[in-house]
This record gives C-alpha cells, sequence and structure tokens, in this order.
C-alpha cells in the first residue's frame, strides 16, 4: 500500500526558562569548548587538562543533579504523549482503520495503555492553593467567613462520600467531558498539554446551601515560549468546585451562574483576581 509519513513530536523540555548556575553553565561551556578544540584537531589539551576538565564537570552535574533532573518532562507524560500522538495519526489514515480495531490491536499484543478511555481534561490545582485563595476572601467577606467556618468540620469527610457534606480534594477545572467530546477530539486538542503547567485567574465565589465553586479565567496561550494555544474549557462557566452538600453532585456547580441569577445563590467577585497554577492531565473511566 501507499506509504505515509508523519512526525511525531515529543516533548523533551519542560518549555519553562530556567536560570542555570553559574559554576554548572561554566563548567559545561568549558568542557564544550575543550571538546570542540580536541575534534576539529585545532588543540589537544594535556591528559592532566582533560583529568581536570572532566572532574571540574562531574562535580558540577552531581551538586546539581536536582535541577538537571527538574528540566525536562516525566517520562510518563513523554509515552502518554507519543500513544495519543500515534493513536491520532492512526485513527487518520485512509484505510478502513477504526478506534477499536486498533485499540484491540494493543490489547491483543499485551500493551493496554492506549486502550484507556478518556473520561474528562482537567487542569488540577492543588488543594492547598484552592483554600489559600477561599482564605484570602474571607479575610474580605464576612459572609464568606461565615459559610466556611460552618463548614470546617467538612475537610474531613471523604470527596466521594456523596451521604456527607464534603469538600473537593482533587480540585481541578474541567476543560472537557466524555459525554460532550469524542475520544480523539479530546486526544489532539489536549495530548500536547498534558503535563504542563498554566496558570490561571480565580475572579469570583459562588455558592448556595447545595454548592460552591470559584469561577476561573483561562488564558487563550501559554505564557512561556513558545507559546501554545490553550482551548477553552467546554463549560461557559469555567470553575473549580470546592464543596458539596450531602447528596449533591460534585457536577452540580455548573447551575451556578443561573442559581446566582435566580437568587439561589450568592456570588462574591473579587477586587484583584488572584493567580494560582495548575497541570493538565487527563482522567482515564475506570
Amino acid at each position: 500500500g501507499k506509504g505515509c509519513n508523519r512526525i511525531i513530536r515529543i516533548p523533551f523540555f519542560k518549555g519553562k526558562e530556567s536560570h542555570f548556575p553559574d559554576d554548572l553553565r561554566q563548567a559545561l561551556i568549558d568542557a564544550i569548548i575543550v571538546q570542540t578544540n580536541d575534534d576539529l584537531k585545532l588543540e589537544k589539551p594535556s591528559d592532566d587538562d582533560a583529568s581536570k576538565m572532566e572532574e571540574t564537570l562531574r562535580a558540577a552535574i552531581k551538586k546539581h543533579a536536582p535541577f538537571l533532573g527538574n528540566l525536562t518532562v516525566n517520562l510518563d507524560v513523554s509515552k502518554q504523549i507519543f500513544q495519543s500522538k500515534l493513536f491520532e495519526i492512526i485513527q487518520s489514515l485512509a484505510e478502513k482503520f477504526t478506534a477499536r480495531s486498533v485499540t484491540n490491536a494493543m490489547a491483543t499484543n499485551g500493551d493496554d495503555r492506549l486502550v484507556k478511555q478518556i473520561k474528562i481534561v482537567s487542569l488540577g490545582v492543588p488543594r492547598k492553593s484552592v483554600h489559600s485563595v477561599l482564605k484570602e476572601v474571607a479575610k474580605d467577606f464576612e459572609d464568606v467567613k461565615q459559610f466556611l467556618a460552618n463548614r470546617d468540620q467538612d475537610k474531613c469527610n471523604d470527596e466521594n462520600n456523596k451521604k456527607l457534606r464534603r469538600f473537593i480534594t482533587s480540585t481541578h477545572c474541567t476543560f472537557a467531558h466524555c459525554s460532550k467530546a469524542s475520544q480523539s477530539d479530546m486526544y489532539s486538542s489536549f495530548s500536547h498539554l498534558v503535563g504542563s503547567e498554566v496558570e490561571i485567574s480565580v475572579t469570583a465565589l459562588l455558592y448556595s446551601d447545595k454548592i460552591a465553586a470559584l469561577q476561573v479565567a483561562v488564558p487563550s496561550t501559554s505564557a512561556i515560549e513558545p507559546k501554545t494555544i490553550i482551548p477553552a474549557p467546554q463549560n461557559k462557566f469555567a470553575h473549580i468546585t470546592v464543596w458539596c452538600a450531602e447528596q449533591t453532585e460534585a457536577h452540580t456547580s455548573n447551575s451556578l451562574p443561573r442559581n446566582v441569577e435566580s437568587s439561589e445563590a450568592t456570588i462574591v467577585k473579587f477586587k484583584n483576581p488572584i493567580s494560582i497554577k495548575g497541570i493538565f492531565k487527563f482522567w482515564y473511566k475506570k
């Protein structure tokens, strides 16, 4: 059959700019100069100079090993991005391949990583960051302070136990849900962002006796170079659910803007948006 060549680009470095420690930078520069001169036969270093250079370079690398290790993307993230991009290419082939035949083939080969079905695409935000925002808001708004104080004991409850009032511990902003987007669309739109850190702005708190959520504003592109397009969340009300009453599902927070309009919920708009950071990830169906 006809050949099909595609380039799959996998991130190696995280992309964010990092300031190299001066001693490490200088050791690398000196080592490159010595090696280049030797390769081009411009100047051959003495055995003593080469030994000292190697010793200096090894010492600098050992000293800054944690820094160097943090420059690169996590191996699991790279694997996931490679698999998702490969999945896209296979689905786009002119021959009559189907997602089912592809995933069955993977399963037959004992590789179940690609057969996982995405449930949601989310920007995971640390719970500490979310509660830090709530504390800041409570300082300026007495009603919010009272609302949180009356629910302080709920922090110990399991977020999955719907029989209890509870705070959400896996705090996140949902960008896409499998009920509204196909698997291929979620892969193609967000796979390049998985593992990436993005800064968002918290602009308001909406709450009722059933649910509470933070309203967020999401940038259209990443802040670091090269800039990457960030698809808008499917929900017009981009938010992070923070608390649920008993027998209340977390997705109930989607109705909070309508509840505010009907006076069934309250909105507290922040004087100044509060910036927090999150990391994109796929949540898979169990």
